[in-house]
């Protein structure tokens, strides 16, 4: 099975979809700044809370970086190397993956997955990037 083809332990509209994931900015309610997030069917993880909650801390490279996931848009988490971006996509992927190898960080904690997951009706999404020109190099 591909790492597109794994199911999640989220619940989704789709459940039969591969767990693949979009980055974003979102905000609810709950946290009224936009932030950083994935959405991965029909939830969204705010991945500011999610680094706040030590989501990341199984995650070095992505350390010196942390406030990335603070910025009201991605161009910060763009500018990242490649690699580190890449690290960072394949660990959510294996967090969120049932029983993966870094499920534990977020699948078994309810009190954190109460604050970080969010159906996707109940929050706002918001331009991903600045208005302006960007480097095509960090696309």
């Amino acid at each position: 099975m591909s790492q597109n083809e794994a199911t999640t332990w989220l619940s989704q509209t789709a459940t039969t979809a591969p767990m693949t994931f979009k980055f974003g900015i979102m905000s609810s309610l709950t946290y009224p700044d936009p932030r950083p997030a994935i959405l991965v069917g029909d939830r969204a993880l705010n991945l500011s809370i999610l680094a706040k909650w030590g989501g990341f801390s199984q995650l070095k490279v992505i350390q010196p970086h942390l406030i990335v996931f603070d910025q009201s848009d991605l161009t910060a988490y763009a500018g990242l190397p490649s690699e580190v971006r890449a690290e960072v996509r394949q660990y959510l992927r294996d967090m969120l993956v049932k029983n993966g190898p870094y499920a534990a960080a977020l699948q078994d904690k309810l009190l954190v997955r109460a604050a970080v997951i969010f159906p996707v009706s109940d929050v706002v999404l918001h331009p991903p990037f600045r208005a302006g020109w960007l480097d095509a190099t960090i696309l």
